[in-house]
C-alpha cells in the first residue's frame, strides 16, 4: 500500500468520512461504500461511516462517525477525506479535501451531475461517465461469495426470475411473460440475500431490465443472465457491458448462454486483484491532497479564515483562542481585531469592543462594513443603543450601503424610535440593491410590531415577493377595509399570480366524489396554537362518527413538536402526516399517494398557509375554513361557514348550522366589575385597523368618566406607543388606555371580569374575545356589516338574544356604548350554551351531517366509455 513514512510521534495518514446510508444487502451502492471503509480500516488506514446511528453492520470494521471523532481529529490536526457517492449533494460534511464516488449514472438516482472543481473523482464503471471527465476507476468487489455461489446448485435448473425494480417504479411495463410465470427479486418482497441466492442458484434464466449487482450475484450462483433490450436500458450506456442481451419479444424463445465456472471464477478474481490496485490508487491520491491542505492550514490566512468560521459557528473560545496570536500574524489585516471586537459586544465588554474597532478602523479607515457589523453584534448582544451608535458611524461613513439599514432600523426601533426607522426604511425601500429584500422584510416586520395593520397591509401589496405576501395582506384587510374594495382587489392579484404560477389551476387536482362511507377527510393547519384556541379541530378528532369518516392531521407548524395539543391531536386523529418541513414538491407527493376525500385548510390564507400545496393536492372536495369566510381562489375550492354569517349571494359555500364554531370555554363564576367604569375590546390590537381606533376615540370622548381595556397579546412597547398616539391625537389621556396581553381563552375570561361592556372591532371577526365576553355575562357593542367576512361578531349577538346592542351606524354604535349595564348578564351564558357553542359533540354531529349531505349529493362518477 502507500510507501508514506511511518513515525513514532506523529500521524502520517488523514483520516475518511464515508457518507452513507445505513447498510442494507438490497442496494449494491450502498453495500459498496461499507464495503470500502472496511477495505481502508483493513489497509491499515483510519476509515468511518457517517450515517443513522446504528446503521453499519456488525460483520465489518466500519465504525461510525461521531461527534468525538471529529473533535479529536480536529484536535490532532488532520484533515479529513471526505468520500461521497454521486447521489449526495455537495460536501455535506463540510471537509476540506473531497472525494466523489459515481456509483450510477450521475443525476438517475438524485445528485447532482458537475462536482465541485477540487473534487477528486472515482468512478464504478465506465458506463457511468461521460469520456470527458476525468476520474480514475475504482471497483470493489460486493457479491458476497459466500452466499452467491453454486455450490449445492440443482443438477437441473428449472423456472425463472427477474429484477426490474427501478424501472417498475418509473411506471414502464414489464414483459406479461416473466410476470405470469417468473419470480419477481424485486424490492417490494422482503428476501434476504440467502433466500435471493437459492432462487438463483435452482433457476434457469435470470432477466434483468437495469443495471444492478443481481447481474453479479446471478453469475456467481451459475445462473444464466440475459439484459431486457430496452430504451430505459440504452440510458446507461451498457453496450460495453458483455451480458447477453435480448429483447422482450424473444423472452422465452431465445435462452442466454450457460455460465461457465472457470471462466466466471477467473472473473471474480481478477475483480479482487484489479480492486486492490485501484484502491491503492485511491489512498496515494486522497492522502496526496490531505497532506497539501494540512500544509496550508498551517498558514496564518488559513487560520484567520478558520477563525471567522468558528466565529459564524458560535464556537467563541476556538475562535478567540485563534485570534489572538494572528494580531501580530497578520499586522496589515483588520479583521482579526474587528472579530475581536465583534466577540467582546458578544459578551457585553463595550469598551474592549471599541478599543479591538477602534485598532481595526487604524488599519483599514474605510472598512465601514467592520462598524456596521459590530452594530450588528451590539444589537444581538441586546444592546441596541450602542447598536444604533455603530450602525449610524457606519451608514455615515459609506451612505450607500444598503446593507446596514435593515439592522439599523431595528436598532432605532427597539430604543422607541420606530418612526425614524419606518422613515429610513421607506426610503431604502425604493432603492434598487441585493439588500432590497431584507430592507421590506424588517420594514414589514417593524409595522406588524407597532401594529400598524393599515400599512402593513398596504406595504405587504406594494412589496409584494409571491402569494403569501398577497395573502397576508388580504387577511389584513379583512380586519379593517369597511368596504371590501381593497380586499377584492388584493384577492384578484392574488388570484392572477395563483393562475401564472399553476397554469389550469384546479384541473388536474380534482378528484370524482365518492358518496359511500367511510370518507377520508384530512385537516390541514399551519397554526396548531390557535386551532388549539377555537376548539373545532379537537372536537372534530373526537367526535366524528369513525364509521363515516377516516381522518388525517396533516402538520405545517413547525412549533408542532413543542406543543401537548399536536401530540393530543395527533393520538386521536387516525392517521398524521408532518410537512413543515418538506417542499411543495415532496409534500404533495405524500398527499397524493393516498389522496383524501375532503381535505380542508384550517388557515384560509393565514401567514403560513401552504396554499400553492393545497390548490394542487389531489381530493374529491376542497374546503377553505379560516377564521372568517373568505372567497376562493381556485375553482375547486369552496368556503366553508357557519348558517348565520353565511351571505350565499355574496359568498356562495357550504353551510355549517348555527355559527360553524365550538370551543371550550371554563366554568368561571359571573361576578361585577369593580371600580372605574371600564369598556374593553380584548380582540387583538393587531386586527384592528385606523376606522377602529377612531370608532374607540369616539367612544371614550362620549364616555369621559370611563378607561378602555385594550389587548396587545404578542405586541410590545412600540405596538402601545403607536395605539396610545391615536387616542392622545383624538384629545384622549394616555391614562385612560389599560393595556393586557391575553392569549388563551381561560385569560380573556378573566379579564371580562374586570369589564361592564366590550366593543367589537368594526369590521374584524373579533376572534375568541367576542364570545369570552358573552360567556363572562357581558354584552358588547357591534356594527351590522354587509360584507361576510365582518358578520360574526352580529352573528353572536343574534345567538346570545342580544341584538339589540347591534348598531346601524358608528353614531348608534358610540350611543350604544355609552349605556355600560349596571351588572352582568348570566342569560348571555345560557344562550351561548343552548346555541351548542360550548358542545362538541352536537358541533360535529352537525359537521358530519353538512359533509355527508354534501358527499352524497354529489353526482355520480361518470362511466368509461
Amino acid at each position: 500500500m502507500s510507501s508514506r513514512p511511518k513515525s513514532f510521534f506523529e500521524r502520517t495518514r488523514h483520516p475518511y468520512y464515508i457518507a452513507s446510508p445505513a447498510f442494507r444487502q438490497s442496494s449494491g451502492g450502498v453495500r459498496a461504500l461499507h464495503y470500502f471503509c472496511h477495505a481502508l480500516n483493513e489497509s491499515g488506514h483510519e476509515a468511518y461511516i457517517a450515517t443513522e446511528p446504528g446503521g453499519t453492520s456488525p460483520h465489518l470494521r466500519t465504525p461510525e462517525l461521531t461527534q468525538e471523532v471529529i473533535k479529536r481529529h480536529k484536535a490532532a490536526g488532520c484533515v479529513p477525506i471526505g468520500v461521497y457517492p454521486e447521489v449526495a449533494h455537495g460536501n455535506m460534511l463540510g471537509l476540506p479535501v473531497v472525494a466523489r464516488w459515481i456509483l450510477n449514472k450521475p443525476g438517475h438516482l438524485g445528485g447532482g451531475t458537475s462536482y465541485g472543481q477540487d473534487e477528486i473523482l472515482f468512478y464504478w464503471d465506465e458506463w457511468m461517465i461521460d469520456p470527458s471527465i476525468v476520474a480514475d476507476k475504482l471497483n470493489i468487489p460486493i457479491i458476497d461469495r459466500r452466499i452467491f455461489n453454486d455450490r449445492d446448485a440443482p443438477s437441473e435448473r428449472q423456472g425463472i426470475c427477474y429484477y426490474a425494480n427501478k424501472y417498475f417504479r418509473l411506471g414502464r411495463e414489464i414483459s406479461p411473460t416473466l410476470v405470469q410465470n417468473g419470480t419477481s427479486l424485486c424490492l417490494h418482497i422482503p428476501r434476504s440475500p440467502q433466500e435471493i441466492a437459492g432462487i438463483l442458484r435452482a433457476s434457469e434464466a435470470f432477466y434483468c431490465y437495469e443495471p444492478s449487482s443481481l447481474v453479479l450475484e446471478a453469475l456467481a450462483c451459475g445462473c444464466p443472465v440475459a439484459l431486457i433490450d430496452t430504451p430505459y436500458l440504452d440510458e446507461f450506456q451498457w453496450e460495453k457491458n458483455p451480458i447477453f442481451r435480448i429483447k422482450e419479444s424473444e423472452i422465452g424463445k431465445i435462452k442466454p448462454p450457460e455460465v461457465d465456472p472457470v471462466r466466471a471464477a477467473e472473473y471474480f478474481q481478477r475483480i479482487d486483484t484489479q480492486a486492490w490496485l485501484q484502491i491503492e490508487n485511491f489512498i496515494e491520491k486522497t492522502q496526496a491532497a490531505a497532506r497539501i491542505q494540512a500544509e496550508r492550514q498551517q498558514t496564518p490566512e488559513y487560520q484567520l479564515q478558520e477563525a471567522v468560521n468558528a466565529f459564524h459557528n458560535n464556537e467563541i473560545e476556538p475562535a478567540m483562542n485563534a485570534l489572538a496570536p494572528l494580531l501580530d500574524a497578520l499586522p496589515a489585516s483588520p479583521l482579526p481585531p474587528a472579530y475581536l471586537a465583534f466577540i467582546c459586544a458578544a459578551q457585553g465588554l463595550a469598551q474592549e469592543a471599541r478599543e479591538f474597532m477602534d485598532r481595526a478602523m487604524e488599519i483599514a479607515p474605510d472598512r465601514a462594513d467592520l462598524k456596521a457589523a459590530l452594530g450588528e453584534s451590539f444589537l444581538k448582544a441586546g444592546q441596541p443603543g450602542l447598536a444604533a451608535e455603530y450602525l449610524e458611524e457606519a451608514v455615515h461613513l459609506q451612505p450607500d450601503m444598503l446593507s446596514a439599514y435593515p439592522a439599523l432600523a431595528r436598532s432605532l426601533h427597539l430604543t422607541q424610535q420606530s418612526d425614524t426607522a419606518l422613515a429610513l426604511l421607506k426610503g431604502a425601500a425604493q432603492m434598487s440593491s441585493s439588500a432590497q429584500a431584507h430592507i421590506q422584510t424588517t420594514l414589514l416586520e417593524i409595522l406588524a410590531e407597532q401594529g400598524n395593520i393599515a400599512e402593513f397591509s398596504q406595504a405587504c401589496l406594494r412589496y409584494s415577493n409571491g402569494i403569501a405576501d398577497d395573502l397576508l395582506a388580504v387577511r389584513c384587510l379583512s380586519r379593517f377595509d369597511a368596504s371590501g374594495e381593497r380586499l377584492v382587489e388584493a384577492l384578484g392579484a392574488a388570484q392572477a399570480r395563483l393562475a401564472s404560477q399553476l397554469p389550469g389551476l384546479g384541473e388536474a387536482s380534482a378528484l370524482p366524489i365518492k358518496t359511500a362511507q367511510p370518507w377520508k377527510i384530512a385537516f390541514l393547519t399551519s397554526d396548531l396554537a390557535r386551532e388549539e384556541q377555537q376548539g373545532r379541530l379537537k372536537a372534530l378528532l373526537n367526535h366524528l362518527p369513525p364509521e363515516q369518516f377516516v381522518t388525517t392531521l396533516i402538520i405545517n407548524d413547525p412549533k408542532a413538536g413543542l406543543s401537548h395539543f399536536a401530540q393530543a391531536c395527533s393520538l386521536v386523529a387516525d392517521h398524521t402526516l408532518v410537512i413543515h418541513d418538506q417542499d411543495d414538491s415532496t409534500a404533495l407527493e405524500r398527499l397524493n399517494a393516498n389522496p383524501a376525500d375532503i381535505l380542508i385548510d384550517l388557515d384560509s390564507y393565514g401567514p403560513a398557509d401552504r396554499l400553492s400545496l393545497f390548490v394542487q393536492a389531489q381530493a374529491g372536495v376542497k374546503l377553505l375554513w379560516g377564521e372568517a369566510p373568505m372567497p376562493a381562489l381556485a375553482p375547486d375550492c369552496q368556503p366553508l361557514q357557519g348558517e348565520l354569517l353565511a351571505d350565499q349571494a355574496m359568498l356562495p359555500g357550504i353551510i355549517l348550522p348555527g355559527l360553524g364554531e365550538c370551543c371550550e370555554l371554563p366554568e368561571l363564576p359571573i361576578t361585577p366589575a369593580p371600580g372605574t367604569p371600564t369598556l374593553g375590546c380584548l380582540t387583538p390590537a393587531v386586527r384592528i385597523g385606523p376606522e377602529g381606533w377612531r370608532l374607540f376615540a369616539e367612544v371614550l370622548q362620549a364616555s369621559p368618566d370611563s378607561q378602555l381595556l385594550l389587548n396587545l397579546r404578542d405586541l410590545g412597547d412600540s405596538a402601545q406607543t403607536y395605539i396610545t398616539r391615536q387616542f392622545t391625537q383624538a384629545g384622549i389621556a394616555a391614562s385612560r388606555l389599560r393595556f393586557i396581553h391575553a392569549h388563551t381563552r381561560e385569560a380573556l375570561c378573566q379579564y371580562w371580569q374586570e369589564v361592564q361592556l366590550g366593543l367589537a372591532p368594526p369590521v374584524d371577526a373579533g376572534d375568541q374575545a367576542l364570545s369570552t365576553c358573552l360567556w363572562m355575562g357581558r354584552p358588547f357593542v357591534a356594527l351590522a356589516a354587509s360584507l361576510p367576512w365582518s358578520h360574526r361578531p352580529a352573528a353572536l349577538l343574534h345567538c346570545a338574544d342580544a341584538s339589540a346592542w347591534i348598531a346601524d351606524s358608528a353614531a348608534r354604535y358610540v350611543e350604544l356604548a355609552s349605556r355600560l349595564p349596571q351588572a352582568p348578564d348570566p342569560s348571555l351564558r345560557a344562550h351561548l350554551r343552548a346555541a351548542g357553542l360550548d358542545d362538541p359533540a352536537a358541533f360535529a354531529r352537525g359537521f358530519a351531517a353538512t359533509m355527508a349531505d354534501l358527499m352524497q349529493a354529489a353526482p355520480a362518477p361518470s362511466p368509461a366509455p
